[in-house]
C-alpha cells in the first residue's frame, strides 16, 4: 500500500524513497522524506499516512504515555506528540502478549511532529500517521529526515531499545548521563505527608525505606511553604518552611546518616503570586495559570538573560 501524503505548503515537493532496516534484530523499512520549497518559508504541515496488515495488536506504547495505552480508531488515533523541549519521537503498537508489532521513530527530535495510530473499523486494519511541522518552525528552503519503522516479532522493550540504538548509532543522539542513584529505588514524601512534611517521622519511614533496599528520599512539595492548598502559588523563592523544618541541615544529616541521599522537589519555571519573586519578573513570564479568575502563578521565559540567571543561580 502506498503513502497517502498531504502537503499544506504550496509549490513545495515531498519525494519519498524506502530501503531496508537493518541492525540488530530489527526487521523493517526506513522511509526517507526530503521535502523542497520553492523558496526559503516558514514550513506548513505535512501529514503522511499508510495502512498496514498487522495482526494481534492489543495497546499503545509511547514516551507520552499516562495512564492511557488505548487501542484507537483510525478517526481518533493515538498521538504521540514531540518537540524539541518535550517528549520524543518514538511510538509502539504492541500485542496482548507484550511483542512489537510496530515500533515507529524519527530521525529529528528538534522538529514538533506527531506520530499516530489507530485501527480502521471496517477493515481490521492498522493506519499510521506522521504529521510533521504541527507547530511553527523556523524559515526552511529544504528538510531531510528518515522515519524508522520496526515490525519485527519480538519483546516490544526489545525493539524500542533498538530504535533508541538506531538513534544514537545512526542520528548522532547523546543520551543523557544518568547517575546510577537514579536508576535505585526511592523513597517519596509526597504519598504519605502531601505538604504536611514532619522530618522526624520522614526520618523513621526512611529507616524503614532504607531496610527495604530504598537508596534516597525525595521531599516533596509543601517544604517551602506553610500553605497547605497545593498549587504553585507559593512557589518561586525557594526558602525552607522553617515552621515545618526548623533545622534543614540536621534533617538532612540524618538523612544521610541512614546511608541514603536527599533530594528536594522544585517546580523549576513556575512562580507563584505571593513569592518575592513575582513582581521581580514582571513581563517576563510565557504565560500565567488563573484559577477563579485569579493568576496564581506565571511560568518563567527562559529568553531573558535575568530569567537564566536566577534560574541557574538558584538551583
Amino acid at each position: 500500500m502506498e503513502w497517502k501524503i498531504q502537503n499544506h505548503n504550496e509549490g513545495a515537493k515531498v519525494l519519498l524513497s524506502e530501503r531496508s532496516l537493518e541492525g540488530g534484530a530489527a526487521e523493517g523499512i526506513l522511509v526517507d522524506i526530503q521535502v523542497n520549497f520553492e523558496e526559503e518559508q516558514i514550513p506548513q504541515l505535512i501529514s503522511l499516512r499508510r495502512v498496514f496488515d498487522l495482526a494481534d495488536v492489543y495497546s499503545t506504547w509511547s514516551t507520552g504515555t499516562l495512564s492511557s495505552r488505548l487501542l484507537a480508531p483510525s478517526w481518533s488515533k493515538y498521538t504521540t506528540r514531540s518537540r524539541i523541549s518535550s517528549g520524543a519521537p518514538l511510538h509502539a503498537l504492541v500485542s496482548l502478549g507484550g511483542c512489537n508489532r510496530l515500533t515507529s521513530a524519527l530521525s529529528d527530535a528538534a522538529v514538533a511532529c506527531e506520530l499516530r495510530t489507530g485501527m480502521v473499523e471496517e477493515t481490521g486494519l492498522v493506519e499510521f500517521e506522521l504529521r510533521l511541522f504541527v507547530t511553527p518552525a523556523s524559515p526552511l528552503k529544504s528538510y531531510r529526515v528518515t522515519l524508522y519503522l520496526d515490525f519485527s516479532d519480538r519483546r516490544y522493550e526489545d525493539a524500542i531499545r533498538d530504535a533508541v540504538r538506531w538513534w544514537r548509532e545512526d542520528c548522532g543522539f547523546l543520551e543523557a548521563s544518568v547517575p546510577d542513584i537514579a536508576k535505585r529505588p526511592m523513597y517519596s514524601t509526597w504519598y504519605s505527608y502531601h505538604q504536611n512534611i514532619e522530618p522526624d517521622s520522614i526520618i523513621r519511614q526512611c529507616e524503614i525505606a532504607k531496610e527495604m533496599g530504598m537508596e534516597s528520599v525525595i521531599v516533596d512539595d509543601g517544604w517551602q511553604t506553610d500553605d497547605g492548598s497545593r498549587g504553585y502559588a507559593y512557589c518561586g523563592d525557594w526558602e525552607v518552611a522553617e515552621k515545618k523544618i526548623p533545622a534543614m541541615k540536621d534533617f538532612v544529616n540524618a538523612i544521610h546518616k541512614l546511608g541514603m541521599r536527599f533530594l528536594l522537589w522544585y517546580s523549576v519555571p513556575f512562580v507563584g503570586k505571593y513569592s518575592h519573586a513575582f513582581a521581580q519578573f514582571s513581563e517576563m513570564y510565557l504565560g500565567y495559570y488563573e484559577s477563579h479568575g485569579e493568576v496564581q502563578y506565571g511560568v518563567l521565559d527562559p529568553r531573558y538573560p535575568q530569567v537564566r540567571e536566577y534560574l541557574c543561580g538558584l538551583y
